[in-house]
């Protein structure tokens, strides 16, 4: 046989192999479990923006989901803690953590938390808290869920997809100058269908993620009654409607935007900055860095020497590297969110902060 035609043959199957491989490669994707989920002590700033975003993009592998055009109409401060240490933890003896939004206006105080177990198998939402009040006037209302549903299954790829279905039991109650006015019970009846419907690239105002997208559907049957002194829980309405929800995931970060969607409006929020972040840190070794968000360098404080500190993207990959110092010099990264990981005395830590 021609020598020629054998190399020509040779070159050919390397060649398939080479696409092969990058097909494989470029169809790789990232699974996000229990680890990529927050903890008490994280607080985390979302940007809202209600009129740009109105449509979620494509589905399948190798998506580019680019939400650039997103502007900030409204900002709020989620705070994750421990049951425990907020106004109605107690109540939720279930609930492993809290996830709160906090208001303080002159007309009196709001707080809404949200109470989950996080288990190394997924999210249970088991149930929620609002509380408005001022020394006239106050409004209560609290939902419990029944059977906890797991409404995000950890770990979680692309393809996964499952039903959940449960009720949630709701009681409201109004009250003017310590004198009860009303009384109201919702009871709504939940199927939830979730999909990962989507793997690829996001693109937000703050950065760009590896990320896998969960569309949420969700059909409610609410049945709701009023108590009345003469005749107790009296019977209102049925009323049925679904919404639609989209959730992109990454590592490290967990949830960084979401689209909802009840057929007359939009909201689109997305991750803007981490404020505190101790999901990764190990408090023994007493390590912080700073400032966070950082411009030009990062510097490391430790109760120990610092014997090497990394600089990695939320996808896993090595930017930077320096030995033996308390300062990095980050001026060459993109503004995003990156994760320092620091050894100190054998001892690894990390902690997560914003290049602006």
């Amino acid at each position: 046989m021609d020598r020629s035609i054998t190399l020509t043959r040779s070159f050919q199957w390397l060649f398939l192999l080479f696409l092969l491989i990058f097909a494989f490669i470029a169809s790789a994707q990232i699974t996000v479990t229990h680890d990529d989920m927050p903890v008490p002590g994280m607080v985390i700033m979302r940007s809202m923006d209600t009129v740009n975003i109105t449509e979620p993009g494509g589905a399948g592998l190798n998506q580019t989901w680019d939400f650039r055009s997103a502007v900030t109409h409204l900002s709020d401060t989620v705070n994750y803690e421990n049951p425990s240490e907020v106004p109605g933890g107690d109540l939720f003896p279930a609930a492993n953590l809290a996830e709160g939004r906090t208001i303080f206006d002159p007309s009196g105080d709001f707080y809404n938390y949200i109470f989950w177990n996080s288990a190394e198998d997924g999210m249970y939402a088991i149930g929620w808290n609002l509380f408005f009040g001022n020394p006239a006037f106050s409004f209560n209302s609290i939902q419990y869920y029944e059977p906890v549903p797991n409404t995000l299954p950890l770990p979680l790829n692309y393809g996964d997809s499952q039903t959940t279905t449960s009720t949630g039991t709701r009681y409201s109650s109004t009250w003017m100058e310590n004198i009860q006015i009303d009384s109201s019970m919702i009871v709504s009846h939940i199927n939830l269908v979730m999909t990962v419907d989507g793997s690829g690239t996001l693109m937000t105002p703050a950065g760009t993620y590896p990320a896998l997208r969960v569309m949420e559907v969700s059909t409610h049957q609410d049945s709701s009654w009023v108590w009345t002194q003469a005749g107790g829980w009296e019977f209102e309405r049925t009323q049925t409607y679904t919404l639609t929800n989209y959730k992109w995931y990454t590592n490290l970060l967990g949830e960084v935007a979401t689209l909802s969607l009840d057929g007359e409006s939009t909201d689109f929020q997305f991750l803007s900055s981490v404020i505190i972040d101790v999901a990764n840190l190990n408090f023994s070794s007493n390590i912080n860095v700073f400032p966070n968000p950082a411009g030009e360098l990062l510097y490391i404080k430790s109760d120990r020497p610092v014997s090497r500190a990394d600089i990695y993207s939320t996808n896993g990959t090595l930017l930077l590297s320096a030995t033996g110092r308390d300062a990095i010099d980050i001026s060459k990264l993109e503004p995003g969110i990156y994760l320092c990981r620091v050894n100190s005395n054998g001892i690894q830590s990390s902690i997560k902060f914003i290049k602006k």
